[in-house]
């Protein structure tokens, strides 16, 4: 758990998977008797799970005299997913 976390962000944090793929296809340069380098291009694909609830409320500020503007936001069991293009650069020296 997160340290000095919000009640409702630390609810959402108990149970957390993650997913993750990455396909590349790369070039590879060099010497078995000294330094190689490599290049590699691909896609990566993430995906985050988290098992909870939390309920979030917020002061957007004063609409008129005396009077504010609040929102409450409910999340239950939150998915994050992404896909980037990856790239990888390495090098490596044999001995």
């Amino acid at each position: 758990m997160v340290k000095d976390a919000d009640a409702n962000v630390a609810s959402l944090m108990k149970d957390v998977s993650v997913t993750y793929a990455a396909a590349l296809l790369g070039l590879e340069f060099g010497s078995q008797r000294g330094f190689c380098f490599d290049l590699k291009l691909g896609y990566t694909w993430l995906r985050v799970d988290s098992k909870g609830t939390g309920t979030f409320t917020g002061s957007g500020g004063t609409i008129g005299a005396g009077t504010t503007n609040e929102a409450t936001i409910r999340v239950t069991n939150p998915t994050l997913r992404a896909t980037a293009p990856t790239v990888q650069l390495g090098f490596q020296y044999f001995f």
